[in-house]
């Protein structure tokens, strides 16, 4: 963006992750099943998952690794 933008913020985001409703029939989640599923990136820095397992202290525990690239969010829901 130019220099001379001025920016206000409108709201903060708020980041969660999501699955399919099937996933939840094998029980209830922890770090290494979290470690054991193919992850859906919405950018190709994989930026998402980063901060939010940064953010629960897991950024050492599961890998970034792998997992589908997409464009966009939308792409990655569909």
């Amino acid at each position: 963006f130019p220099a001379d933008w001025e920016v206000r913020r409108l709201f903060s985001e708020l980041l969660i992750p999501v699955g399919a409703p099937d996933l939840l029939k094998e029980g209830p989640w922890d770090e290494r099943r979290l470690a054991s599923i193919e992850l859906l990136h919405p950018t190709p820095d994989k930026r998402d998952w980063r901060e939010w397992l940064e953010r629960m202290g897991l950024s050492d525990k599961v890998s970034l690794k792998g997992g589908q690239v997409f464009d966009t969010l939308e792409l990655g829901m569909i």
